[in-house]
């Protein structure tokens, strides 16, 4: 069992090749770490170490779609990001999840609660109503969120739609869209590993056009907000053991 995240930091770099298939080594790399006693040791570390919390708060945040990103690893060499992203119950959102993929390939395992958990593919079907369709480009360097812009429209059809239950692995293609969507008022958790971010070019589809600000900005947490987190969720996986 590793101890802290700089130990977990040290075997990813020994056993991960980012210059490698991607998807055949994300979940193998992620499975060893994502365990509920292992995860509760490595955030009870956290807890002692101040240039850890610090580095975390740096680049975490509550994301748009209602949950608190938790960066705990980022490497630049060999390139992946060790994420907890965390529901709590009391957040809201106005807006269902949009359709999306990502510009990188990832793996996810569902540490505590239900998510549903949606696929889609492509369509001209004459029924389904068209989506409008943005891009999502990472914003220039020094800045932090991303710039999005207005592509046209296209039209989707779910592949799959399902409930995922913890201790539940997926493991997603780039290039796949999808949406995950918390359906009980209860903490719903995953720890995902995401490999290399390539270009940082997505796609995003809404039912309604997107209104925001072209430019998004990212508003990150400090320290103590992420001391105070990670406290809180060690209770909840605690009581989930």
């Amino acid at each position: 069992m590793f101890k802290n995240l700089s130990e977990v930091r040290d075997w990813i770099s020994h056993n991960y090749d980012d210059r490698k298939d991607i998807m055949e080594q994300i979940k193998t790399i992620l499975e060893p770490l994502s365990g509920k006693k292992q995860v509760i040791k490595l955030l009870t570390s956290l807890l002692k170490d101040d240039m850890w919390l610090e580095e975390i708060a740096q680049r975490s945040y509550t994301h748009i779609n209602g949950f608190d990103k938790l960066v705990l690893i980022e490497s630049k060499e060999p390139e992946y990001k060790l994420r907890l992203h965390i529901w709590w119950p009391e957040h809201f959102v106005n807006h269902i999840e949009h359709i999306h993929n990502h510009p990188w390939h990832f793996s996810s395992r569902i540490l505590t609660g239900n998510l549903r958990f949606q696929t889609f593919r492509e369509t001209s079907a004459t029924e389904i109503a068209p989506l409008y369709h943005h891009q999502t480009f990472p914003p220039i360097p020094g800045d932090s969120g991303h710039i999005i812009k207005r592509i046209g429209t296209k039209k989707l059809d779910i592949d799959f739609d399902g409930t995922i239950s913890a201790g539940s692995f997926y493991t997603m293609h780039k290039d796949i869209m999808h949406r995950v969507i918390k359906i009980k008022e209860e903490t719903n958790s995953t720890l995902l590993l995401q490999g290399p971010f390539g270009e940082g070019i997505s796609n995003l589809f809404t039912d309604q056009d997107y209104v925001s600000p072209e430019k998004t900005t990212l508003k990150f947490f400090d320290k103590n907000i992420v001391k105070n987190k990670i406290e809180r969720y060690i209770n909840v996986l605690m009581q989930h053991n």
